[in-house]
């Protein structure tokens, strides 16, 4: 295993998020989660998670490794159709 590889699996930890297998609790449905991990570049990483229940909410978490964007949550949830 590389480092960046290592560094890409370690990203979400840092980032402040739960591993996925915490995230898939009681009521999930589905849970997508996006890495972006810049290696050379100087561009932040960031994680982008959504999760959706099976009473139909739908849950957005973002986060760039580096910048605090509080609420972490939007005010408004977010409903697929």
């Amino acid at each position: 295993m590389n480092l960046a590889h290592s560094e890409i699996v370690q990203l979400p930890a840092r980032l402040g998020f739960s591993d996925l297998a915490a995230a898939r609790g009681s009521g999930v449905i589905t849970v997508l989660q996006v890495v972006v991990y810049h290696g050379r570049r100087p561009l932040r990483h960031s994680l982008a998670r959504v999760v959706e229940t099976q009473l139909g909410g739908v849950e957005l978490l973002v986060a760039y490794e580096g910048i605090d964007l509080a609420p972490d949550k939007p005010e408004l949830p977010l409903r697929s159709r």
